[in-house]
């Protein structure tokens, strides 16, 4: 069992990793984050601190791919994840439509319980466990 967060580079994925971290320490559980591109600093930092707890991360790179939620739900099945956290970000309703969402596709289709985070919610970024 794992927890699995889709990293970018965005406030919104940070946010999102961080969350994970959180679960990660208050399930003790292993960490797998789905690199989507993002920039490799906030990832250190949190694999760095989870290190420091003893609890492991990887980082899964994934092949170009075209369609990116198939390849995060893949992860997650083959991960035997206990949760997915992903980042939201607001968009309009006519956004929605027009453009699909793959937050959406990514919480319908889910083999597992999915934790949705928004930035900006929180006074700091820093997980809640201390890391």
């Amino acid at each position: 069992m794992t927890v699995v967060v889709t990293y970018a580079d965005s406030a919104e994925s940070t946010a999102a990793l961080y969350a994970a971290a959180d679960e990660c320490g208050r399930r003790r559980l292993p960490l797998v984050v789905v690199d989507l591109g993002g920039a490799p600093q906030p990832i250190s930092d949190v694999t760095t601190r989870l290190a420091a707890q003893g609890h492991s991360v990887d980082v899964v790179h994934p092949d170009e791919v075209a369609d990116t939620v198939e390849e995060v739900l893949r992860v997650v099945a083959q991960r035997q994840a206990a949760l997915l956290v992903i980042g939201l970000r607001h968009r309009t309703p006519v956004g929605k439509l027009i453009l699909g969402s793959a937050a959406q596709r990514l919480l319908l289709d889910a083999a597992c319980p999915v934790l949705a985070v928004r930035p900006g919610l929180r006074s700091d970024e820093e997980p809640q466990t201390g890391l």
